[in-house]
């Protein structure tokens, strides 16, 4: 099937600790919030809006690397998810309310907001 002195290189996600991609993409980003000094095990806590898998992946990574995790999400978030958060120690903060378009992200950014000024020592991941 490959031509004679060919390689083929696959990438398998389906074998990373949570099954996604962004298992890495979670991972450069706590890596570099411990180098920086930003976050440092048991005494920081990091916020990210999210239904999917980078929540899944922070999740993990905060228990695996002794750090909090707080996942803010919205009524549109699986079931599946908020187990997955919550069996990984996540704290799970749901914004119910829609903002004035009618979605969720202005309610996700104020509510993250609020959330990092009670925290001390927090991070939003998406700054780290």
């Amino acid at each position: 099937m490959l031509p004679n002195g060919k390689n083929l290189y696959l990438k398998l996600e389906q074998f990373n600790p949570t099954f996604s991609i962004k298992d890495r993409t979670a991972l450069g980003l706590i890596q570099a919030a411990f180098k920086s000094g930003k976050l440092k095990p048991r005494e920081g806590t990091v916020i990210e809006y999210t239904s999917g898998n980078l929540g899944k992946s922070l999740a993990m990574l905060g228990a695996a690397m002794d750090f909090n995790v707080i996942i803010v999400v919205d009524p549109k978030v699986s079931t599946t998810s908020l187990n997955l958060y919550k069996a990984y120690g996540a704290q799970v903060d749901m914004v119910t309310i829609p903002d004035q378009q009618g979605g969720y992200q202005q309610a996700h950014i104020y509510r993250i907001k609020e959330l990092s000024k009670t925290s001390c020592r927090c991070l939003l991941a998406k700054s780290v």
